[in-house]
């Protein structure tokens, strides 16, 4: 491990209340702007590549969690009561904190709107 966390405890809380992604864009502009041969192609390899990029997150948690365990440490999971409980006090945070900044807060919008649909 690389920031040695397992100096400081054996003992890891898995709350799954955070989700660190990464994304990959592109204008929507641009992408009309192609051929639609070259079009399809980019879309279709970004699918592609998304089923790539989820598959190696879930491996390399696993990873991550195997060596942790290997080098002493064991992982909690609470209990679904409990973790209903975090998430509902974690609900409003969003809002919170775009609320004063008119355009961040819009993205805000747009972002859980979109993450709604799925």
């Amino acid at each position: 491990m690389i920031f040695k966390f397992n100096r400081i405890s054996k003992v890891l809380s898995r709350t799954d209340d955070t989700l660190i992604i990464s994304a990959a864009t592109l204008s929507p502009n641009w992408l009309k702007s192609l051929p639609s041969d070259l079009s399809n192609m980019v879309v279709s390899t970004a699918a592609e590549l998304q089923t790539k990029t989820s598959a190696f997150s879930d491996e390399n948690e696993n990873a991550m969690i195997a060596k942790w365990q290997s080098d002493g440490g064991s992982l909690i999971t609470l209990p679904e009561s409990d973790l209903s409980k975090i998430r509902a006090s974690l609900a409003g945070v969003g809002e919170k904190v775009t609320k004063d900044d008119p355009k961040l807060h819009a993205f805000y919008k747009k972002i859980k709107a979109t993450g709604a649909k799925y």
